[in-house]
């Protein structure tokens, strides 16, 4: 297996920045499989357990408020979640309401 601290990532849509993100990988091989690179079959021993990707969402930092208010005093806020895709995986999150700065401690798990 392999594994890495937490690091902050500035997520960044085409059109500009949203805040920074804490996230944490960690990659599990399963030894028992015999991957074949460049090979078209991705399903090689769909009896075992795949290969894992977690990646643990810690927190959020500062993200652009997406629920604008005159009311609030730092002029709104955001219901925010975060979506991991990998080829044709994809897992999310829970929503956080009303903020800029979520705590999330979640592990998302993705076969790789």
């Amino acid at each position: 297996g392999g594994g890495g601290k937490g690091k902050w990532v500035v997520t960044k849509p085409a059109d500009k920045e949203r805040g920074q993100l804490e996230l944490s990988f960690h990659w599990w091989f399963n030894p028992e499989l015999n991957p074949h690179f460049f090979e078209e079959d991705d399903d090689g021993y769909p009896d075992r357990p795949p290969n894992e990707l977690r990646i643990a969402v810690i927190q959020g930092m500062d993200l652009l408020p997406m629920d604008l208010s005159l009311l609030s005093r730092h002029g709104g806020t955001s219901d925010p979640y975060v979506v991991v895709k990998c080829k044709k995986e994809k897992r999310r999150t829970s929503t956080k309401k009303e903020t800029l700065m979520p705590m999330w401690r979640e592990v998302l798990t993705l076969p790789v």
